[in-house]
């Protein structure tokens, strides 16, 4: 089979997977309640100054049942399942930008946030700090730098289902069982400091951590479940 072909083969079964997926998603959204606390507050700061938001990976495509996704660019790890991720988040209307959220990739993003900010409009942006690649529920420091550059501020967002399934990854990835109820916990947002030194920025990625876990810990409470889960 030539290059060309199995390059053809390839994209149609990506589209079919990524179709057969957000099909599956929606219908499971629809059945789904979402219960949020703090949300219309987070909705005022992020409409008049932008906002960068912060879940852990575990709770990645969850948010896309919950009109907070409306004008997000979200931040999407490079790789195999970065794609697929990037292709699902695209049928739902969230821009997806490709990058990390260790040091190195927040110097990526940075240059996308500063780009998409030139015409003076406030911009969201979406990122799971724990991933790609763990260790789960730890927070890395490109977000730190990303906000102390950018001015934008972070808002942590606990999520939590009342009935869940878990998989068997890194992150005990969650999927809401159909009829559950949904917990998203805005909490308040973070701002950081600009021009942070090496030291200042372990301290503001510990801050922003605990806010993180502050909100999840919220979430949990409210969906009666334990955390962490």
């Amino acid at each position: 089979m030539s290059w060309v072909a199995s390059n053809f083969f390839r994209e149609v079964r990506n589209n079919l997977l990524t179709g057969a997926t957000s099909f599956a998603v929606r219908g499971l959204y629809l059945t789904v309640r979402f219960r949020d606390d703090g949300w219309e507050q987070v909705k005022t700061a992020a409409d008049a100054r932008g906002v960068i938001f912060v879940l852990w990976h575990s709770g990645l495509m969850i948010p896309l049942g919950h009109e907070c996704r409306r004008g997000v660019r979200a931040l999407i790890s490079p790789g195999r399942d970065g794609e697929f991720a990037a292709r699902v988040v695209r049928r739902f209307g969230v821009e997806a930008v490709r990058g990390s959220s260790s040091s190195a990739g927040g110097r990526a993003l940075l240059e996308a946030v500063r780009s998409a900010s030139a015409n003076g409009a406030p911009t969201r942006w979406a990122l799971t700090p724990d991933g790609p690649r763990g260790p789960r529920y730890v927070l890395q420091a490109g977000v730190a730098w990303l906000a102390s550059r950018t001015g934008l501020p972070v808002v942590p967002i606990g999520i939590a289902a009342e009935r869940a399934w878990h998989l068997k990854t890194w992150d005990r990835y969650r999927i809401p069982k159909p009829f559950s109820r949904v917990h998203l916990v805005f909490g308040q947002p973070v701002d950081v400091p600009a021009s942070l030194s090496r030291g200042d920025v372990e301290r503001q990625r510990a801050r922003v951590e605990r806010a993180l876990m502050e909100a999840s810990r919220a979430a949990a409470t409210k969906a009666g479940v334990p955390w962490p889960d």
